[in-house]
């Protein structure tokens, strides 16, 4: 007939602090009668130590006067505690009523002792065991997403775009009978936040960020509560979604985060009388009085999320100390990565440097050796160009290689393609043979002045001159050239050694290690080119026979107006005043020129001309936008650059006309006025 304690709650304060204390110390407290009359005891203070007697231990000691009324108020005569120990905490307690006088035996009482010690330690294995089952799933759990972390980029969605994922690893929320998952988790990275599951929104969680970044600190990198709204009140706002939060810092500084979140769980509990009124008005003032009613009274809670238990805590520790050490390993290697960076960028730097003054010193040598043979200015000036264009040619073909090396068919095509607009014939054949870039460099030199000679007094000064160029490997790996010429006027031998013919006898012996033999037949000249095995990348066996053409000659019958005029868009002084004196030469007037993109696009829009001639890189700035207006209002236009053009032209500007620095004026003047040409004739 006594009522029912189960599912009942009970507040804090129904059992002070002192009685606690007390409750560890004896696993048993009887009270055989909560209407007894205490018995003083004398002496009051210990004469021996001046001090009360400490009766901790003691079976008969008093019972506070607070505690029996509240016995009293249940309608209890009779109580029995026995404690529930777990960890050195109390856990608990086994509470025995009796609404009469009670007395238990000695041997019973022993009995009950021996009753709450085994069953503190049988509480005590239980928690550890399922605690321990818990951490060692968490661990398989940690392992597998460590395995998944090694190969992405992004630790943030290898966390929560496979499986398992951090959901799998801690439960935000409860599972439903179908094993759907409550709850969710952010991961919060550089300001970037990834979501998995049920979260507040990204500006919410911005925010509680914004505030964990300062309130974590005083933290130890972990932070878990049930009732986040009553520790950040904007989180009320979301409760239903985040009550519950818990958190790790992934970075040494608190600001990226890992964050679950658990929905609001609205729960009814029952208390064994209102927990509040533990308090009334007495003679002095307001004092602790104990409750007088014991009905059931119902409370709903809400703001509240299920409590994170150890395991779950422990294992956000864990994945907080694995993904620090994956952190710091990145971090580790990306300044590996930069100073592996930084050393190749000095080492390319130094290469640049290195090749800038070689190529340089050979201008330099060039100009020196060539004002010694030229016979007049104009002749030093057009020796001069030819030699560095031969050399630029050769360069462009390296860089397309990435400096690997250079087939000695693109090597010759590349060489005497300009001189076939005379209409003169030139054939060469061999096997597909790439040489190495000092090889092909000395080898260009030495075609450029074969070349530059027969334009002058072999094949090429005529119109029906022939020249062919056959090649092969050789047995011992080295590569066997034959130049031809035929058709030209009688071949004398010089009376005197030029700075080219010096070229041809000495550039590959000296650079490369080869030879160069040259014949002054009366048929035409003959040079019979030998180079080293190690001059030779890769060769194959596979031959053919090219013929090189005249390009497509300007239609000459077409109009051309009076004073063309030419919009630059150049930054380089030297070309700029190269360009003059070929507008000079052409009759036609220079407009501008403009040396900077603001200024080019401005012209672009609001000036007259008839055709421009645009530099592709201004001082860092492309100039494609440029080339749009200009096309926009229908005004031809080519572009000049010493990039490989292929890499980075635009699709828009694919068939676009394109000149390669350094210049071969001839070229720009035959093909700008190619241009002006088609518009003209509309």
């Amino acid at each position: 007939d006594m009522p029912a304690f189960l599912d009942l709650h009970y507040p804090a304060t129904d059992i002070p602090q002192q009685a606690r204390a007390l409750y560890l110390q004896n696993w048993l407290r009887l009270i055989t009668q909560v209407d007894y009359d205490a018995a003083p005891l004398q002496p009051q203070l210990n004469p021996k130590t001046g001090k009360p007697l400490d009766m901790t231990q003691a079976v008969l000691r008093d019972v506070s006067p607070i505690h029996r009324q509240y016995l009293r108020n249940m309608g209890i005569d009779a109580s029995m505690s026995i404690s529930i120990i777990v960890e050195g905490r109390l856990w608990g307690l086994v509470a025995c009523h009796h609404n009469s006088q009670r007395n238990l035996p000695r041997h019973l009482r022993a009995v009950c002792e021996l009753f709450g010690a085994m069953f503190s330690l049988q509480m005590e294995a239980s928690e550890r065991s399922e605690m321990f089952g818990a951490r060692l799933e968490s661990r398989k759990v940690l392992q597998q997403l460590m395995l998944n972390l090694s190969g992405v980029e992004n630790y943030a969605l290898g966390l929560t775009q496979q499986s398992p994922d951090l959901l799998d690893y801690i439960q935000g929320g409860t599972t439903g009978p179908g094993g759907e998952r409550s709850g969710g988790v952010a991961v919060c990275v550089d300001g970037t936040i990834t979501f998995l599951g049920t979260t507040p929104t990204h500006e919410q969680i911005a925010a509680l960020t914004g505030w964990l970044t300062t309130y974590m600190a005083e933290f130890d990198g972990i932070l878990a509560t049930d009732r986040l709204g009553e520790i950040w009140e904007p989180a009320q706002a979301f409760a239903a979604v985040a009550s519950g939060l818990l958190v790790i810092s992934v970075s040494r500084e608190p600001s990226d985060f890992i964050l679950w979140f658990r929905p609001e769980l609205v729960e009814t509990t029952f208390w064994g009388g209102n927990p509040e009124k533990n308090a009334a008005l007495g003679e002095d003032g307001m004092t602790l009085s104990p409750r007088k009613s014991f009905a059931a009274w119902r409370q709903t809670v809400l703001g509240r999320a299920m409590p994170w238990t150890a395991p779950e805590t422990d294992a956000a520790f864990d994945l907080r100390v694995s993904l620090l050490q994956v952190v710091l390993r990145r971090i580790k290697a990306a300044a590996a990565a930069r100073e592996r960076a930084h050393k190749r960028d000095k080492l390319l730097m130094a290469e640049l440097d290195h090749r800038v003054k070689n190529t340089l010193a050979n201008i330099q040598t060039l100009v020196n050796q060539a004002s010694r043979s030229a016979d007049t200015l104009s002749g030093f000036v057009q020796g001069l160009d030819g030699r560095i264009q031969s050399m630029a040619k050769a360069h462009s073909l390296l860089t397309q290689s990435r400096w690997e090396g250079v087939s000695i068919e693109g090597l010759l095509r590349e060489e005497l393609e300009p001189y076939c607009e005379r209409g003169v014939g030139v054939v060469f054949s061999g096997t597909e043979i790439i040489l190495t870039p000092k090889s092909a460099l000395a080898l260009s030199l030495v075609v450029h002045e074969l070349a530059t000679n027969a334009a002058k007094f072999g094949a090429f000064s005529v119109s029906d001159g022939e020249v062919s160029v056959d090649w092969h490997l050789r047995v011992d790996g080295g590569v066997a050239l034959v130049w031809s010429e035929s058709g030209g006027p009688v071949v004398k031998v010089p009376m005197r050694r030029g700075f080219g013919s010096s070229l041809i006898e000495r550039a590959l012996t000296l650079e490369t290690g080869g030879e160069a033999v040259v014949r002054y037949e009366p048929t035409g000249v003959i040079c019979e080119i030998g180079l080293p095995a190690f001059s030779v990348v890769e060769a194959s066996f596979r031959a053919a026979t090219v013929v090189l053409k005249p390009p497509e000659p300007m239609p000459v019958s077409l109009p051309l107006p009076l004073r063309a005029r030419l919009l630059v868009v150049e930054d380089s002084i030297f070309v700029i005043m190269m360009l003059e004196a070929m507008c000079e030469k052409l009759g036609w007037d220079m407009i501008g020129p403009a040396t900077r993109f603001d200024q080019g696009l401005r012209m672009a829009h609001a000036d007259s001309f008839d055709l421009a001639l645009l530099d592709v890189n201004l001082d860092g700035e492309m100039s494609w936008g440029i080339a749009a207006t200009l096309a926009a209002r229908g005004i031809p236009f080519a572009f000049a650059t010493g990039y490989d053009i292929g890499s980075i032209l635009p699709a828009e500007f694919a068939d676009s006309v394109i000149f390669s620095k350094p210049f071969r004026m001839p070229e720009v003047e035959r093909r700008m006025s190619m241009l002006l040409a088609k518009k003209m004739a509309g």
